[in-house]
């Protein structure tokens, strides 16, 4: 694994823990395993290992609140 993957990961971890994670729903989240699933889904998706982190998560949380929406669709119905 490249050194520099590591250490943004872990930085990026701590610095998610010490601030929580803003959503685009504006909730915070703290949850670590939240956290691991945004990472490997980062990572997975941009297929670098240079460190960037490109897309700034708004596409994952797009995808999180859209799968939010269709279950609670599914509730109400």
């Amino acid at each position: 694994m490249n050194p520099k993957y590591a250490e943004n990961v872990t930085e990026r971890r701590q610095q998610i823990n010490d601030e929580g994670w803003q959503t685009v729903t504006g909730e915070i989240e703290k949850n670590n395993e939240q956290i691991e699933k945004m990472e490997k889904w980062r990572w997975a998706r941009q297929g670098n290992e240079n460190g960037r982190w490109r897309d700034g998560g708004g596409n994952f949380f797009a995808m999180v609140k859209k799968e939010k929406n269709e279950r609670s669709e599914e509730t109400v119905n």
